[in-house]
Order: C-alpha cells, then structure tokens, then sequence
C-alpha cells in the first residue's frame, strides 16, 4: 500500500578523517526509513556535500564553503555531525567547513545532532596541531549543547525522536517552515524498497574480507564460530539476551572454553551490528532492539569457509579453548 510522507533532509557533516562512519550514518538513514517511515509518515533523505553540491562559479564569492551553505543549508532539517581527529579545513569565518555548518544550522535553530568518535587514533592519523583543537571544540560545544559518544545504534535512536519533535512543532506552529512550500511530500509505494535511498550500505564488506583484513575481535571470531557451529543465526539482545547466552554456555562446556563469550555477549553482538554484519531482527519499540539477526547470505558464507578463515578460526579457538583437537573439527 502506498502512503504520503513528509521528506526531511538530512545533512551529514564531517572531516575527511571519518569517511567510514560518514557511510555508516548514511546506513543507519536508510535502515530507519525501513523502520520508521510507514509509522511516522516521514522519510529522511541523507545529504552530503559530494553527492548533492552541483559544480558551481561565482567570482564574487571568497569562499567555496558559501556556495555549499547555499545549496545545503538551506534546504536541510537535521544536521548529524561527527569528528574523530580533526576539525577539517577552515573557511574564512570558522575553524572548518563542518564547524560552519554546525553555526548556520544553530543560528536558524535547526535540529542538531553531533558525536565524537572515541576509537583508539592510529599513530599514522596522530596530528598534534588538530588534536588539541577538537577537543577545545568538544569542550566549547558542551557549554552550549549536549553531544554523544559515536554509536550508531544511537544515531537511529536519535533521529527517531528528532522526527517526533519535528512533527510536534510543526503541529503547533512552532516550525517556521509552510510545509506546502518548504517541505517535500511524497507518495511512497513498497516501503522496503523506497527508491530514494540506496538499499546497501555503500561501504558494505562481505564476512570473508572483515575476517582476513583482521578487523574482527577474538570475542566477534568466538560468537561467528558459535553460529556456525549451532546454526544459531538469530541472537537475542539485551533483556532477550538470557537464553542465547544460556545456550553459548552449553556450547563452551561442550567445547571445554573458558566463558569469555557468555560474558562478553552484549559486547560482541553490538560490535557486529555495528560494523553491518548483524541486522536488526525484531524491535520492541522506536530504537530499542530485542534481537539481532546473521542475514542468510553471510551465513551461506560462514557455513563454508574458505582456507584463510578456518586458520582464523583455530587461531581463536586455541587462544580460549583446551580442547585441543577441536580444532580439526573446523577443518
């Protein structure tokens, strides 16, 4: 069935340090439309300089930045920011590009949501004359707003209650926007497959290549093998949590492991969702997830490891488990 929904724009800023997380908001955009868009009758669009700024000259114009606030600006609700180890390039009135934006947006008093990444900083990306100034801006910013640890859980959380207070100023008037004029509405058939939106996330990797670029934690590795072993691909999560870690500790008994997956359970789920490998399931409400979900085609992959995967796994299997030959079980 179709419905009509209100389109509102939302503008992602950042540095070039956090392209990765910058593809992940994205994602979590899109995943919220999935999730959201019938229930509230709103779509949010992600916006993005390198896609949506058209090349454009005007002599009588100092800074570039100006003519991306005029094409950004503008025409966006939301802002959701993030930094990690640097601000980005300066404009002629503020310390980057993102920084101003966070300013116009402030100034028309626009939603904001903005997070700073906490992820160890690798010393190839260590600059020491960026460093201390994102953490004044951390400081300056916490004087007159709330900020967040980068999570992107949080983010579809956030937005989601974002879109209500939007929805409930425009309704008593408080938005200074005509939503026949301003704002975008459309009619939207087949919501799982809104055409405005890319339906994968363009940074997606498949399971092979997070396990042999190592990117994955021993606590991951353990909870991967324990779906492929039980072909246990739906996990509970947080209060829904109890019985699949009821039945990992089975498998770690059966195995002779130490319990370090049992314990660490909420840890390795919330990574995997994290970093795409795991779906969300079921939800119990806006933002509150009760199980995660191994989509079918990387379980097809898990089920039939190439070489350098199985090395992966007799690699963790021997660091948490006493049971030596079971690693020719994998073989």
């Amino acid at each position: 069935m179709s419905f009509n929904a209100l389109v509102l724009r939302v503008l992602i800023a950042s540095p070039s340090d956090v392209k990765r997380q910058r593809n992940e908001i994205e994602h979590q955009i899109n995943l919220w439309n999935k999730q959201f868009s019938e229930t509230t009758g709103v779509i949010l669009l992600p916006s993005r300089w390198e896609d949506d700024v058209v090349p454009e000259y005007d002599q009588n114009v100092a800074d570039p930045q100006k003519l991306i606030n005029e094409q950004l600006i503008k025409k966006c609700d939301i802002l959701v920011g993030v930094f990690w180890t640097k601000l980005g390039t300066p404009t002629t009135t503020h310390g980057s590009g993102s920084l101003e934006e966070i300013s116009l947006f402030a100034q028309e008093g626009k939603e904001i949501l903005v997070y700073f990444v906490d992820d160890p900083i690798p010393q190839d990306l260590i600059d020491y004359d960026e460093l201390p100034k994102v953490k004044k801006y951390k400081k300056e910013f916490g004087l007159k707003g709330i900020y967040a640890p980068y999570d992107t859980q949080s983010i579809n959380n956030h937005l989601y209650k974002k879109v209500l207070k939007y929805k409930e100023n425009l309704i008593s008037g408080k938005c200074d926007d005509d939503p026949k004029e301003e704002q975008e509405t459309v009619q939207v058939r087949n919501t799982i497959k809104i055409p405005i939106y890319r339906e994968e996330a363009p940074y997606e990797k498949s399971l092979e290549q997070f396990i042999n670029e190592n990117e994955l934690t021993d606590i991951e590795m353990l909870l991967l093998l324990y779906i492929k072993d039980k072909g246990d691909r739906k996990l509970g999560y947080r209060w829904k949590s109890e019985q699949t870690i009821e039945r990992i500790k089975v498998w770690e008994s059966t195995n002779n492991m130490k319990s370090d997956l049992s314990s660490d359970y909420d840890i390795a789920v919330q990574n995997l969702a994290d970093r795409g490998i795991l779906e969300v399931d079921e939800l119990t409400g806006p933002g509150n997830v009760r199980s995660y979900a191994l989509p079918i085609d990387k379980y097809n992959d898990l089920r039939n490891p190439k070489e350098a995967i199985k090395t992966q796994f007799k690699r963790v299997m021997k660091r948490y488990s006493t049971f030596i030959s079971y690693a020719s079980k994998n073989e």
